[in-house]
């Protein structure tokens, strides 16, 4: 459902000319967040093993996840008021297109 949201709202926001191009930088940023992701967690599972043990090693990352992702909210919540409100181009009417004309 996610996936069908952002490509709903890419294509209202983005013209016809680029819109292609941005869904598939979006496509290409979820597949390497997703390696990403996978690559943490199996580093995370390599070293929790050796500290806690075999056995529950898989536990105790999985505990810790919650954690992590309420650090990464935190972080991307401070991140987009360190941008401002008013800044971008999802500020504008039209998003991403071309910016509008001021002599118009």
């Amino acid at each position: 459902m996610v996936v069908f949201l952002q490509s709903q709202y890419l294509n209202q926001l983005v013209d016809s000319g680029r819109r292609a191009t941005v869904l598939s930088f979006r496509g290409l940023a979820v597949n390497v967040g997703y390696g990403l992701g996978c690559l943490g967690l199996a580093a995370a599972t390599a070293a929790s093993e050796r500290i806690v043990g075999t056995d529950d090693c898989f536990r105790v990352v999985v505990g810790i996840l919650p954690w992590a992702f309420l650090l990464a909210c935190v972080g991307f919540w401070g991140f987009s008021l360190r941008l401002g409100a008013e800044r971008g181009a999802l500020a504008r009417p039209g998003g991403f297109g071309q910016p509008p004309d001021p002599s118009a």
